[in-house]
């Protein structure tokens, strides 16, 4: 039984020391609520209370501003408040938890009453507005009254300001100043005016800077990158057009076309609607006399202008060339030679000729020359020669004299014996030659594509011909035969040789 008696005591005990050593964690915050009077309230304590674990507080959003929590001794809270000087109560909240996540957290809740005698918060500007000249950077103030104590200010620039506003803030003011306006508009900001208490509506003063006043300016400039005075320059056909820019500041701007020369109405030069612009081209001259004029613009602003724009075009020349030294046409080793002979299609009181001589370095595709050597293309017209059953046609011994190209005078007529001179146009040499060209082509350079086909038209066989050229005037490369050369002598032989030939000294 002894025995017995001294088992169930350690049994005891043991479940004794068990229970001690598996104790809960817990946490305990006692009051629950505090209750605090508007003006002069005493500090009331919390106690903490936990087992098992260690604790923090932490105070609701805003709380801060008018609560004050301090530890005075272990598990001991002091809470006090500021006075309310407003009609409104009230509230915060205040938070204990632990480190075990078991453990649920206590909330005590801190209220204060609403004064009787409330206090009355405001903010006011002086002035609500400034305004700034284009170039003034003198600062200018602004006060700002609150009531309400405690209250604060501060301030902010609005986006579209920042780059040229300077805000420097003091005691119940602030100053502003603005960086010189560099553009011809005005522009705004506004500066906002911020109280600390979030019930107090905030303040804008309105920012405002005068445009840079810009004084009457016209500015020309010219597409070709020549000054004015320098002008258009245009080649007798007038292939090219231009355009001339304007800029015209604080002024209307207007435009008229003066001619030093009898001839007028061959400059054409039109505004651009909308653009302050102008297009500018000529008309062919068809004088060999160089012809100028100008485009004046004027303003509507006293000192500003005229400017004028020279215009310059080339006369017409009696033959385009580039070649400056006595021609050696070498040997000319190939040939292609188109004839238009009357059929039943064409009635014409001639008969038109193509020649096309090149020498041994240039190949034909049949419709572009490439590489490099020398070229001779003849237009000459003779007597009418009928269509024939063999295709067969022969050029008739004869002198040849060039003149006018006549593709250039619609109205002329070819008489037989003529060889068409050489001109540029649409057709024109190298791509198309025009009548009676020479041609001196390199390998890096330019390929001619010949008009070989015309509608209605029979391209006869022709019998190659030696044919030895004499000219009393120079030939050029990349140019046409003279249009007042006196002559071309042609030696024509029915022969399968092909001379070479050269220039008459």
């Amino acid at each position: 039984m002894k025995r017995l008696s001294y088992i169930a005591a350690a049994c005891i005990a043991l479940a004794a020391c068990n229970k001690t050593d598996t104790e809960l964690p817990s946490l305990d915050v006692t009051p629950g609520q505090l209750s605090f009077a508007a003006e002069g309230a005493a500090a009331q304590e919390l106690t903490v209370t936990a087992s098992g674990a260690t604790w923090e507080y932490t105070l609701s959003a805003g709380a801060s501003e008018w609560v004050t929590v301090e530890e005075r001794t272990a598990g001991k809270l002091n809470v006090t408040v500021r006075d309310n000087l407003k009609s409104e109560p009230r509230t915060a909240s205040l938070t204990v938890k632990t480190d075990n996540f078991k453990v649920k957290s206590r909330m005590v809740t801190i209220t204060q009453q609403g004064s009787d005698r409330p206090q009355t918060y405001s903010l006011s500007v002086n002035p609500a507005a400034l305004t700034f000249g284009a170039e003034d950077d003198r600062p200018q103030e602004v006060i700002v009254t609150v009531e309400g104590n405690d209250l604060t200010w501060s301030t902010d620039i609005a986006e579209s300001g920042r780059s040229w506003l300077t805000v420097t803030e003091s005691d119940g003011k602030f100053s502003v100043t603005a960086s010189p306006n560099p553009e011809p508009a005005r522009r705004t900001a506004d500066i906002t005016v911020t109280p600390s208490d979030a019930a107090v509506p905030a303040k804008a003063v309105r920012v405002t800077q005068e445009a840079k006043e810009l004084l009457p300016s016209l500015n020309v400039t010219l597409t070709n990158g020549a000054t004015p005075s320098e002008g258009l320059s245009f080649d007798y056909i007038g292939q090219e057009s231009y355009r001339i820019d304007v800029e015209a500041v604080n002024c209307e701007w207007f435009m008229k076309t003066e001619y030093d020369t009898e001839t007028t109405g061959w400059i054409a030069a039109s505004e651009n609607e909308g653009m302050n612009s102008i297009s500018v081209s000529v008309g062919r001259n068809e004088e060999a006399e160089a012809r100028t004029g100008r485009i004046v613009l004027t303003t509507d602003a006293d000192g500003v202008g005229p400017v004028e724009v020279k215009v310059s075009q080339a006369g017409k020349p009696d033959y385009i060339s580039t070649l400056t030294e006595h021609v050696e046409f070498g040997t000319l080793t190939e040939s292609y030679v188109l004839v238009r002979p009357n059929n039943d299609f064409r009635d014409q009181p001639y008969t038109d000729w193509e020649l096309r001589l090149w020498s041994e370095g240039l190949s034909f595709d049949g419709a572009a020359y490439t590489g490099s050597g020398d070229r001779l293309n003849i237009l000459l017209y003779t007597e009418p020669i009928a269509a024939n059953d063999d295709n067969e046609y022969r050029i008739p011994d004869g002198t040849y004299t060039v003149t006018v190209n006549f593709g250039n005078y619609p109205d002329l007529t070819p008489q037989a014996g003529d060889i068409s001179g050489g001109a540029f146009g649409y057709y024109g040499h190298p791509t198309f030659p025009n009548g009676t060209w020479y041609v001196r082509m390199r390998i890096h350079g330019r390929s001619v594509h010949p008009d070989r086909h015309h509608d209605g038209l029979q391209h006869g066989r022709v019998v190659r011909h030696a044919v030895r050229f004499r000219q009393r005037r120079r030939l050029y490369r990349q140019g046409h035969v003279p249009r007042y050369a006196e002559s071309l002598s042609a030696r024509l032989t029915d022969t399968s040789a092909v001379p070479t030939t050269e220039r008459a000294a």
